[in-house]
């Protein structure tokens, strides 16, 4: 799928038309007063692929009430990779998460040749990955046991006990609401400006693409182009509505098995099968033994959430995953039943303790939590099937006492050329989400990857039409090879190769 949304020439276009050419871009240099940069050396190993590159680290020191630019300020890790040949326009790189680090994200691309001909500055927004504050260190050090807990009760009152100890350790620290999308965008503005760069072009994804939207209000004359992939929205629609996004992606596979004769006849009731087998585990949950990547071994217990978040997080973005779907659920409903729950708790490996969630905590419960927000969650909710309602952000008065005002939630208008990229089986932002967003943008391209999820690494097709915008943003890329994706080719059986 694929649209492009008033795509004629405008007299702002056509002023931007000229190529911004960086000549000796500035090097790091030590600075005064806040905001400031503080050169440094980089708070990461470099790899053997960053050896061969021209990359200088930072810390942009900037205050953390952005109302009171006196007083307590932050850090963030600030990483650039200098072009060779510098020619066009440099390239900053904006995270998701929130609470993700660009900088273990992006690295690796920026180091594989893309900064032949422009600079890309990677960084880590307030209090995420390198960046500072380090907010409740700690936090995920709680997951291996939260794993082990038999239900989803069980789980939930461990983490309120966790989120409760977390807010009650920073209490004389920092300023929770100090750490929201507004002020993220005035950061970024602001590492602009020190990097002396008059215009830069932005890539951003997930929640990042939020962040670059405000950026687009806040600061138009500075961004020559967005790509915005798998882009949440200004407002409450990404959490609000999440329990009918979940319920679509699940029915786009249903769907997708029904249109495939091979699936069809192996399960041709996938979608009454997965609503019975959600019932089922919530009344009895399965065990299953999983070896983690430290080599422990765990039971873990499927409940019917467990069941739900599991598809979510390890299958749909996953298409190799994916593609075993439906047979997973049909082995989990009547067939070898020890085998499926293993595969499927298998998936979840990770055992790194994160802050993460703090991040997220924090900035989304300040952006979006609100009367309008509970409405429009509860009414969703009403809609959907019990297996996907959720009580979204119901903790938000544990980590805030302030909310951003309504006003922050208006799309952005702009002309500045925007290119935005979603996933067919996206269950967080999907398409329809994404088309409200360029619903008021004057230059922008929407395309849709049919066998994507959510925030799928750039390759093949979707490479190509990123590639070619990088190139020249004032003209819509040529999308035909969308046309040519082969659909999700779903197993039927185990011993089959995706």
């Amino acid at each position: 799928m694929q649209m492009t949304l008033n795509g004629r020439p405008r007299t702002v276009i056509t002023a931007l038309l000229a190529p911004i050419l960086l000549g000796a871009a500035p090097s790091l240099a030590a600075q005064s007063g806040v905001p400031r940069l503080e050169r440094s050396d980089c708070p990461f190993e470099r790899g053997e692929r960053a050896r061969a590159i021209q990359l200088e680290c930072a810390w942009l020191v900037v205050p953390e009430m952005r109302d009171h630019p006196v007083g307590r300020t932050v850090r963030l890790a600030v990483a650039v990779v200098r072009a060779k040949n510098p020619t066009t326009t440099p390239l900053v790189m904006v995270h998701g998460g929130p609470g993700l680090s660009g900088l273990r994200i992006f690295l690796p691309f920026a180091a594989s040749g893309a900064a032949r001909t422009r600079d890309i500055v990677i960084y880590d927004q307030r209090g995420a990955g390198y960046s500072e504050p380090k907010l409740c260190p700690d936090y995920g050090a709680i997951e291996d046991s939260a794993r082990r807990l038999r239900t989803t009760a069980e789980r939930d009152k461990l983490w309120d006990v966790r989120d409760r100890a977390c807010v009650a350790s920073r209490a004389q620290g920092i300023d929770p609401a100090a750490y929201n999308t507004s002020a993220s965008a005035r950061d970024l503005i602001d590492l602009r400006k020190a990097m002396g760069y008059a215009m830069w072009d932005v890539f951003s994804t997930s929640y990042g693409a939020r962040l670059a939207q405000e950026a687009m209000r806040q600061d138009p004359r500075g961004i020559r182009s967005v790509v915005m992939a798998s882009p949440v929205t200004l407002g409450p629609a990404r959490h609000s509505e999440v329990a009918l996004s979940i319920q679509r992606a699940f029915e786009r596979v249903w769907k997708e098995c029904a249109a495939q004769a091979s699936c069809n006849a192996a399960f041709p009731n996938v979608g009454d099968d997965f609503y019975a087998l959600y019932d089922e585990l919530s009344r009895n949950p399965l065990p299953a033994s999983v070896t983690r990547d430290n080599g422990v071994v765990d039971t873990v217990w499927i409940d019917g959430k467990r069941l739900v978040s599991s598809i979510r997080n390890d299958i749909l973005g996953r298409p190799g995953r994916l593609a075993r779907l439906p047979l997973l659920v049909n082995e989990l409903r009547r067939g070898d039943r020890a085998r499926a729950a293993e595969t499927l708790a298998g998936f979840d490996t990770n055992t790194g303790s994160t802050n993460q969630q703090v991040v997220i905590h924090l900035v989304n419960c300040y952006d979006i939590y609100g009367p309008a927000f509970r409405a429009a969650r509860d009414s969703a909710n009403a809609l959907a099937h019990p297996a996907f309602r959720n009580d979204q952000l119901n903790d938000c008065p544990i980590w805030q006492t302030r909310f951003a005002d309504p006003s922050e939630h208006k799309p952005v208008r702009s002309d500045i050329p925007t290119l935005i990229l979603t996933g067919g089986f996206d269950d967080r932002t999907p398409t329809d989400q994404a088309r409200r967003i360029a619903a008021t943008l004057n230059h922008a391209y929407l395309y849709e990857f049919p066998n994507e999820g959510h925030d799928a690494p750039p390759a093949g097709c979707h490479l190509s039409i990123l590639m070619q915008f990088f190139e020249n943003p004032f003209q819509a890329p040529d999308a035909s090879c969308i046309a040519t994706i082969p659909p999700i080719l779903f197993t039927t059986g185990w011993g089959e190769r995706n």
